[in-house]
């Protein structure tokens, strides 16, 4: 007796646990249904959708790069500081026409500036700064006049930054010059007359020019 009760309540649960099973079937067919018909809609409805995410991505992706480009340009915008070093004791004069050669590079980023020529060739387009400072020591039965100088491609040569000057002096110039790639950024004085020539004070911390980039022009 005690063994039917026992049996009858294995085949309730066995009962009960077929018909869990069979609701599970239904609820998976149910299931793949309605994914079929959402695989289905999404097919029909991607391509507008997929446009619209992907243009916001895209625009989202080129902001950031278009910042990235940015600051990788303002880190490796050109640089160059150079100085005139000299152990004799007396001044050193640049004749009229002439470039002066700053014989010490302390920074040059692109190793733009040449201790040959005096010259900066400027190795991309873009706004450029260049300072200039020493101290003269011009005769006075002379008139110095310093220049800035920029050639560009075509060989033409334009000033900036000149003064007329006699005596002894601490000399600053400056100038901003839009420039091309290989276009040349120099400093000497004007040509054309022994009473322009230019003369260095003795010292290595009276005389140095520097030149930067501060805009990448594309």
């Amino acid at each position: 007796m005690i063994q039917i009760k026992a049996n009858n309540a294995l085949i309730g649960r066995i009962d009960i646990l077929e018909s869990n099973l069979a609701t599970l079937n239904s609820n998976l067919t149910t299931l793949n249904s309605d994914f079929t018909s959402l695989n289905n809609f999404i097919g029909t409805r991607t391509l507008t959708t997929s446009a619209q995410t992907l243009g916001g991505g895209v625009n989202e992706l080129n902001a950031k790069f278009a910042n990235y480009l940015l600051l990788n340009d303002f880190y490796n915008l050109p640089y160059c500081h150079v100085d005139y070093t000299t152990s004799t004791p007396s001044a050193t004069t640049f004749a009229q026409g002439s470039t002066v050669i700053w014989n010490n590079k302390i920074y040059d980023t692109h190793n733009a500036y040449s201790t040959s020529t005096g010259k900066f060739t400027c190795p991309m387009a873009g706004i450029y700064f260049v300072a200039v400072s020493y101290y003269s020591s011009t005769p006075t039965a002379n008139t110095a006049r310093p220049r800035i100088w920029h050639t560009n491609s075509s060989g033409s040569a334009y000033a900036d930054g000149g003064v007329q000057l006699q005596g002894e002096s601490a000399v600053s110039l400056s100038g901003m010059f839009y420039c091309h790639q290989g276009d040349l950024l120099y400093f000497g004085p004007q040509g054309g007359s022994t009473n322009y020539n230019i003369t260095f004070y003795t010292g290595r911390y009276h005389n140095s020019m520097t030149i930067c980039c501060i805009r990448k022009i594309v």
